[in-house]
C-alpha cells in the first residue's frame, strides 16, 4: 500500500508534466516501425534516453553469438541488420537491487489503413486516450518507463 502523501506527490508530478508526458508518448506511435524496420523507432528512443541523462548502449545482436546462449530458441532467417537493440542505463549510487524494464518498438503491419478512425500513426488524443499502431502494444508502455 502506497502512503497517501507519496501517492499525492506522484500524482502531482504527473499532473504537472501532463503535456510533456503526452507528447513523449505520442512520438513513438508516429514513427513507423513495422517488424523488420525498427531502426527509426530505436534511434528515437536512444536519443530520448540520452536526453534524459541515461547511458545508452545501441547494438545489433549477433545471431551467431546468440546461438551459444543456453536459452537460445532458433528462428530461421533471424537477422538484426537495421534492427538494433537499445538499452538505457541509469546507475544508482548504492549497493541495492537493479531494475530492468523491457519492451519493443516493432508493430504489426499497418493494414487495413482505412480501419483507423484516428489515423494509424497519428498519436491522436481522443477522450483521454492516445490512438495509433503500437499505442497499447508496446509503445505506450515504453514511453512510461524512463521517466525520472
Amino acid at each position: 500500500m502506497v502512503p497517501d502523501a507519496l501517492r499525492d506527490r506522484i500524482l502531482g508530478a504527473v499532473d504537472a508534466r501532463q503535456d510533456e508526458i503526452i507528447t513523449f508518448s505520442q512520438r513513438p506511435i508516429q514513427i513507423e516501425s513495422v517488424t523488420g524496420h525498427e531502426g527509426a523507432g530505436q534511434d528515437y528512443m536512444a536519443g530520448e534516453l540520452k536526453r534524459m541523462g541515461l547511458t545508452v548502449d545501441w547494438f545489433e545482436p549477433d545471431p551467431a553469438a546468440l546461438r551459444d546462449h543456453p536459452a537460445h530458441s532458433p528462428v530461421e532467417g533471424l537477422d538484426f541488420r537495421g534492427r538494433p537493440n537499445v538499452v538505457g542505463i541509469c546507475r544508482g549510487s548504492g549497493g541495492g537491487n537493479s531494475f530492468l524494464f523491457n519492451g519493443h518498438v516493432d508493430t504489426t503491419p499497418l493494414e487495413p489503413i482505412q480501419a483507423w478512425t484516428h489515423g494509424l500513426l497519428s498519436g491522436a488524443v481522443h477522450e483521454g486516450k492516445i490512438f495509433g499502431r503500437g499505442a497499447a502494444d508496446m509503445k505506450g508502455g515504453l514511453a512510461s518507463m524512463p521517466w525520472r
